[in-house]
C-alpha cells in the first residue's frame, strides 16, 4: 500500500546496515511496469539482469543507464507512469 492513501494501512519497520560498496536501489512500480509498443513490460526480470553491470559505475551513472535502457526498450510507447527510483552506495 502506498502511504497516505489508507488511514489504517501498517506498515512493518525495519533497519539494516550497507556495507562498503553495498548497494539499495528503491523503485517504484513505474521503473518495472514500463511498457513497450507491444505492450510487453520492461519487468523486474531485465531490471535484474541489468544490474550486475552497473555495480561498478558511480550512483549517477547507475540512473543515467537505467533510464537509457528503459527508454530504449519503450521506444515510442506513451510512458503511462512515473519512472522513480532512489539508487544509495556505500563509499
Amino acid at each position: 500500500t502506498a502511504f497516505g492513501l489508507e488511514k489504517k494501512a501498517k506498515y512493518k519497520e525495519e533497519s539494516f546496515s550497507l556495507d562498503a560498496d553495498d548497494l539499495l536501489i528503491v523503485y517504484t512500480d513505474g521503473l518495472t511496469d514500463a511498457r513497450n509498443v507491444h505492450g510487453d513490460f520492461w519487468g523486474e526480470e531485465r531490471f535484474f539482469t541489468l544490474l550486475p553491470a552497473l555495480t561498478k559505475l558511480d550512483c549517477k551513472s547507475m540512473g543515467e543507464r537505467i533510464v537509457q535502457t528503459i527508454d530504449a526498450f519503450i521506444g515510442n510507447a506513451v510512458r503511462s507512469d512515473d519512472l522513480t527510483f532512489l539508487i544509495m552506495k556505500r563509499n
